[in-house]
């Protein structure tokens, strides 16, 4: 089972790694994502926005296991468009922000993280709930480690790529 040193490991991994990518962050924030519509701006207004995953985490378990009590799967994919939509919404949101205030953004949210993990009682950061899609269970810190630092990593790696990429 994974512990909360290591979902808070992992949150302040992804805090070192954003903290080294600052400079090029603030320099390059037009800079397009190889494989997307967003540029590197556009994409840190959604790390911004996910960067506290706990919350995430808990409805899922809590909708997982109200599903499960009615004898119903949970299919969070069946609502595609819906994530399309809270993705731009997301942008929306965070419009007018400069990069520097994403940043500031991303710092709270993993503080804010952090904080939760640790206050968290065992018991329900332990949690199983069914996997989205029912493929087996999982827990609460593994939605966490996945929904946060795992997905915030999958955005670093495209935005490093466009970081790398000679301008045009």
């Amino acid at each position: 089972m994974t512990t909360k040193d290591e979902v808070i490991t992992a949150i302040e991994a992804s805090e070192k790694r954003v903290d080294g990518l600052a400079p090029a962050l603030l320099a390059a924030g037009e800079a397009k994502l190889p494989e997307s519509e967003w540029d590197v701006r556009q994409a840190l207004c959604h790390v911004a926005a996910r960067a506290n995953a706990v919350p995430l985490a808990q409805m899922v378990a809590q909708r997982a296991l109200a599903a499960k009590a009615q004898g119903q799967p949970l299919d969070l994919r069946s609502g595609a468009a819906r994530v399309g939509d809270i993705n731009q919404g997301q942008l929306d949101e965070r419009q007018g922000r400069s990069v520097a205030e994403l940043l500031a953004e991303i710092h709270a949210g993993h503080q804010a993280a952090v904080a939760a993990v640790r206050a968290m009682p065992q018991g329900e950061f332990d949690q199983s709930f069914p996997r989205i899609g029912g493929e087996g269970e999982m827990s609460v810190s593994d939605m966490i480690l996945r929904a946060g630092s795992g997905h915030e990593n999958d955005h670093l790696n495209h935005i490093e790529r466009a970081l790398a990429a000679p301008a045009d």
